[in-house]
Order: C-alpha cells, then structure tokens, then sequence
C-alpha cells in the first residue's frame, strides 16, 4: 500500500445520509459536490434488468407502495419483474424506523423509484472524468452456501446466472456502459462470484470485500447474531463464497493475515502477467489498524475502508494512508481536506 495524503472520497450508495440511498438524486448529488466516484449496489430482477438495490429484499424502512410502507412478507428483488419494482417509491425514510434515526439528515424526494444500472451509466456517460471510480458491490446471497464447496457453489444459483448473463448484455450491447467500463471497480463479498465474472471480462478491474473479522476470524469471540454465526462457521470450514481462494491454506501469523494473502491471489487469478493493477482491499473500518495495514503494504494492496461518517475516523484513516474513503457524507469528506475542518 503506498500512501498517500489526499484519499479519494467514494459516495456510499450516493451518499445515503444526504439524499435517499441508491436513487438517481443521491448520484446526481454526488457529482455535483464534487465526490471522486460513486458506489451503487446491483442485483437482478426476475426479468433480467439489473437494477440498483442494496437490500436482496424491499426495504421496508425505505419503500412504499400507493403510499404506505410496505410490512413482511418482502418482496425479493430477484422475485419480481422490472415494472413491478417501478410501483415502489424509495424517496423517503419512515420516520419511526431506526433506520430514519440513523440518517437524520437525509432528504426526502418523493416519488423516486428503483433505478437501473444501464439508466445511471446513461446519465453518467460523458459527465465524469476517466478517473472517476463506479464502485459496482455486486449482490448475492452468500448464506445460501452453508456447506463446502464441493457441496454447492454459491456462483451458479439460479440468480447469480441471471445476473451474469444480464451484465455480460450491458457491457456488450449498452454504448454508455461501453463508455464507462474502465470507470468501474467491480466488488462483492463473494470472491467466486467475481471469479465467473472475470471470465467474461479479464479486462475489468475487481476489488474484494471482506466480512468484517469480528465476525469471520475463528479466534474472535463467537458472534451473538444467527447471521454473524453462519458467516463464522463458513469460515471455520472453507467459506464457499470465497471460491478457489480459501485462507486456511495460507502461510501466515493470523486469520487477518491469511484473508488478506487470499485476496492477493484472489486479485491476481484469471488476469494477464502484464497487468499492473494494485489488489483492492474493501475493508470495514473496524478493521483497519497498524497491523492490517502493514500487512497491506506488504502486498502492495490499494485499501479502501467502508463505511466512514465522521471527523475523527476520517483523519485517522487519511494519516495513515488509506486510499480510497467509502462514506455516507462525502461533502463532510471533501471539506477535509478543502477547508481543512
């Protein structure tokens, strides 16, 4: 990792503390306070329209329907066409949710609906720099795999088919996605995912998510929520989703270690000897520390820490040279170093 004094601010799902997550206005508002990329989440729906969506299902703290919130049972993405999703508006926070309570300074724009992937690149064809990052988190249901890999592969789920298919389409067929393909970093917390990806398009730039090492490292005290356990003894047994590329082989004095020697081959396989391109580290931010960081440094890894709201975190994380801020309030961020708060 090679530091440096100015890291790059990365408007989380465009800045979700600003404007509502995820939605056309979020975007717009991200270009125009100057953010340095973007970050979206993309999913598939039943027919093949790639959309932007965090949660796999209706988030019922964000989503109404004819103007009331939508309650359980909720609606996968992956469970309805296109146009069905286009009859849910996600402009506004219900107020008595805890999420609400967490971005209390979001504002409201009713009447937003669910975009599509191929409409954000339209609008961002010819609006941003080559250097401008489209951070791309590619969504899967990792808890689908809870047996080895030999037992079932997480990467060829009836969705996760879907969703290649319906990318490769974009790229090949889409001109401002063309446009803006060297733009874009594809992510996700589900290595073998990318790794059929990448057989698609070698010439794409991946970067890797971890699972926050609370939760994935086996030396850590067992986690209280039944998800966090599932990730944890996924891990323990050789985690599906990471793919070819399992930590327990590796050489190393740690879990935090060996994960992040995975993720160096992980980054490596499937691409051409010649390509320069750093590994790209997606980390959480509680996992960022002098001994992670050494350990990226020593693999030469490009680190970006998610999801940073605040002041304090943000200087911190700037001295010690992380790359690229992953942030709620990318115009907190960008007065950093612009006004120097």
């Amino acid at each position: 990792m090679q530091p440096q004094s100015i890291p790059l601010i990365i408007a989380h799902r465009g800045g979700a503390n600003l404007r509502p997550e995820n939605s056309m206005a979020a975007f717009a508002h991200a270009l125009a306070v100057g953010s340095d990329g973007i970050e979206c989440d993309i999913q598939c729906s039943r027919d093949g329209q790639l959309v932007i969506h965090h949660d796999l299902h209706l988030n019922p703290s964000q989503t109404r329907l004819d103007g009331h919130y939508i309650s359980p049972p909720l609606p996968a993405i992956a469970a309805l066409d296109y146009a069905a999703l286009c009859r849910y508006d996600i402009g506004r926070l219900d107020p008595t949710s805890n999420y609400a309570n967490k971005h209390p300074d979001q504002i409201a724009i009713d009447d937003t609906p669910i975009p599509l992937f191929a409409d954000l690149c339209t609008y961002l064809d010819g609006k941003v720099s080559p250097d401008f990052k489209i951070i791309v988190e590619i969504k899967s249901t990792l808890t689908a795999a809870t047996k080895p890999p030999s037992s079932i592969d997480p990467s060829f789920t009836k969705e996760n088919r879907r969703l290649i298919a319906a990318l490769n389409t974009l790229l090949a067929t889409h001109s401002a996605a063309k446009n803006l393909a060297k733009n874009m970093i594809f992510v996700s917390f589900d290595w073998h995912l990318l790794a059929q990806i990448k057989q698609h398009h070698p010439d794409q730039t991946y970067g890797f998510i971890t699972i926050p090492f609370a939760i994935a490292d086996p030396a850590a005290p067992v986690p209280e929520l039944a998800l966090h356990k599932i990730f944890r003894t996924q891990s323990e047994t050789g985690a599906p989703y990471l793919g070819d590329h399992d930590w327990r082989p590796q050489s190393g004095a740690n879990y935090r270690e060996k994960i992040l020697k995975s993720l160096m081959q992980a980054s490596k396989a499937g691409v051409q000897a010649s390509n320069t391109n750093m590994p790209k580290w997606f980390a959480y931010w509680g996992d960022i520390n002098a001994e992670t960081l050494s350990y990226a440094k020593a693999l030469n890894m490009e680190v970006s820490v998610w999801t940073i709201n605040n002041l304090e975190m943000m200087r911190r994380f700037a001295a010690q040279g992380v790359h690229n801020f992953i942030t709620d309030e990318p115009v907190l961020a960008k007065n950093i170093f612009t006004k120097q708060l």
